[in-house]
């Protein structure tokens, strides 16, 4: 699903739902010494929703939508997730 760029649909249908698993960032300002933060590793986090594209280094996601009355279509969205693509682990594609 690399590089996927696509025309924005109103049918959610045109949306592949996936879990995205990505290195997020860990930081403490708790006192600690070198050897045990050479040790640390990255928490992976896991992400589902619906993919809306993967463009200029960033992945873009949506969970929630807003369906039009009466129609096969949807209006507005919600739960929005923007990941840089470098951090992720993994991608695949879930059927509903």
């Amino acid at each position: 699903m690399s590089g996927i760029k696509k025309l924005l649909s109103k049918h959610i249908s045109k949306y592949p739902y996936v879990e995205i698993k990505w290195h997020d960032i860990e930081d403490s300002s708790e006192w600690s010494n070198l050897e045990s933060l050479s040790k640390e590793i990255l928490p992976v986090a896991v992400s589902k929703g619906y993919l809306l594209n993967q463009d200029n280094g960033v992945t873009k996601l949506f969970r929630d939508y807003i369906e039009t009355k009466g129609k096969d279509t949807f209006e507005d969205i919600g739960s929005t997730v923007i990941i840089p693509t470098s951090v992720i682990v993994s991608m695949r594609k879930i059927k509903l």
